[in-house]
């Protein structure tokens, strides 16, 4: 049923669903979220998502071993910049 993944939600159950992103990628500073064409986010109409944070390195870190943890098993590319 696809209920086996991470789930998304974008202003509103009504463009929600589970997996959909085709590509995350973090940088230190910011994540650039690509969603996959069929998902319910794109066919709301964002297709492509930028995300500005603050983050020490340990923390930047911390947060792609989760990220891997998340999309694992998923069709989501997460490119690393180790």
């Amino acid at each position: 049923m696809g209920m086996d993944t991470y789930h998304v939600e974008w202003c509103g159950q009504e463009t929600s669903g589970y997996g959909g992103i085709s590509q995350f990628r973090l940088s230190p500073g910011h994540a650039q979220v690509t969603f996959s064409p069929d998902s319910p986010v794109a066919r709301g109409g964002v297709a492509f998502l930028t995300i500005v944070f603050q983050l020490t390195a340990p923390e930047h870190l911390a947060l792609q071993d989760v990220l891997r943890q998340i999309f694992d098993g998923s069709d989501c590319d997460l490119p690393t910049d180790r």
